[in-house]
């Protein structure tokens, strides 16, 4: 269920998935009515400093990283991506965790790119970091360079098994297991919130699964999010309450085309227990004469 706090917890910049500068979706936030956003970029922090920089007055930032790992369910190795809050930005382990996938991710770029070139179709580094512009060129850049040269003609075509073999979402690359991701980020002093629980026809996490990762260090779960049904929230928060999980919402947003900011968000009390759990940096609170943190 949407609320009308004005806390979105789940956004995301050009320094990852998105398509706004981080000081950019500052501004958009503040313009939006929210209070409250947590910059999430996919395995980066880099852009929490820049979206610091242009915090307007009466907008706090909530400093955040979306970290990907994987679990084991069954026979088979499932990704899974944890929204962590308040970690030391320094911290060396969780830097460590989150410098390897990003250089995972380039392996697995480059190697398509060799795959291509050796299929007769010349597409270059460079063509693939163009469509990416300010962030780590990934799969999905992959397949705007082709569309761009002209030999798939739409994005759909180009990440089809015909093309890039069905590899986006990426199923087979090499991630941190979601026990050593929860526990650099609780080293960090972060609190770990899992995104995605219900994705439907990619995945469905159970109470058991949920519960597992709980044990582990968990500390929270996005309920309320764009791609889960009604039914997945009601028995999502059945599950929260049970293991005294705090409930979080965000919108994912990342830009033109999916969801507004804003469009999901969480409860006053849950971003409150957020903020009393996590202990690695501070919440910045945007002012008049610049931001100082809380």
């Amino acid at each position: 269920m949407t609320t009308t706090a004005g806390i979105d917890l789940h956004v995301h910049s050009c320094r990852s998935i998105g398509s706004a500068f981080p000081g950019e979706l500052a501004v958009e936030a503040a313009a939006a009515g929210l209070h409250v956003i947590s910059l999430t970029d996919h395995n980066t922090l880099d852009g929490v400093a820049e979206a610091e920089k242009a915090l307007p007055v009466g907008l706090t930032l909530l400093p955040g990283v979306e970290v990907s790992c994987a679990v084991d369910l069954g026979v088979h190795r499932v990704p899974l991506s944890l929204l962590a809050y308040l970690c030391n930005p320094r911290d060396r382990t969780l830097l460590g965790i989150l410098g390897d996938t990003c250089d995972e991710q380039e392996r697995q770029v480059r190697k398509l790119l060799r795959d291509l070139q050796n299929g007769g179709h010349p597409l270059t580094w460079e063509d693939v970091a163009t469509q990416a512009g300010h962030r780590r060129p990934g799969i999905p850049d992959v397949a705007g360079a082709l569309v761009a040269a002209g030999l798939a003609g739409t994005l759909a075509e180009a990440l089809s098994p015909a093309w890039l073999g069905g590899q986006y979402p990426p199923q087979r690359r090499r991630l941190p297991s979601a026990r050593q991701a929860l526990s650099a980020i609780r080293g960090a002093g972060g609190v770990p919130v899992l995104a995605y629980a219900r994705w439907p026809g990619r995945l469905t996490l159970t109470a058991d699964d949920i519960t597992a990762l709980h044990d582990d260090g968990l500390a929270g779960l996005e309920v309320d999010h764009p791609t889960h049904h009604q039914d997945d929230r009601r028995e999502l928060r059945v599950i929260a309450r049970h293991l005294g999980l705090i409930v979080t919402g965000g919108s994912g947003h990342h830009g033109a085309g999916g969801p507004v900011l804003g469009a999901e968000t969480t409860a006053p009390a849950a971003y409150a227990q957020i903020v009393q759990a996590g202990h690695g940096t501070m919440p910045i609170i945007g002012t008049a004469v610049g931001t100082h943190r809380d």
